[in-house]
């Protein structure tokens, strides 16, 4: 999976490059997605810990089922991809978002 995600441009990385101006830093950017780190900030570390309570707790409210998965490829652009934390049918996926700050 992490393999694979290495050699595609990340959905959760569009907005970075979609709005990227001439004031942006574009070493610094391809350095990023060529060679993303293992992120450990408390926030990051928080979403870890409870994601699949959430899911849960999202099965249990809307009685829909999460089936986990893994990394989908765009078949048009295959550099691109996306990796959501689940799916529900054939065109519902799930993120799940924790909002720290609110803590």
């Amino acid at each position: 999976w992490f393999q694979e995600r290495s050699k595609r441009i990340q959905s959760s990385n569009f907005g970075r490059i979609c709005t990227a101006t001439d004031r942006t830093n574009f070493q610094r950017l391809a350095e990023s997605l060529i060679k993303p780190s293992d992120i450990r900030t408390a926030p990051i570390l928080h979403g870890r810990k409870y994601e699949d309570a959430a899911i849960r707790k999202y099965e249990d409210i809307s009685q829909n089922k999460v089936t986990r998965c893994g990394i989908f490829v765009c078949e048009e652009f295959p550099f691109l991809a996306a990796s959501p934390d689940g799916f529900i049918n054939d065109s519902t996926v799930i993120e799940v978002k924790f909002p720290y700050v609110a803590k």
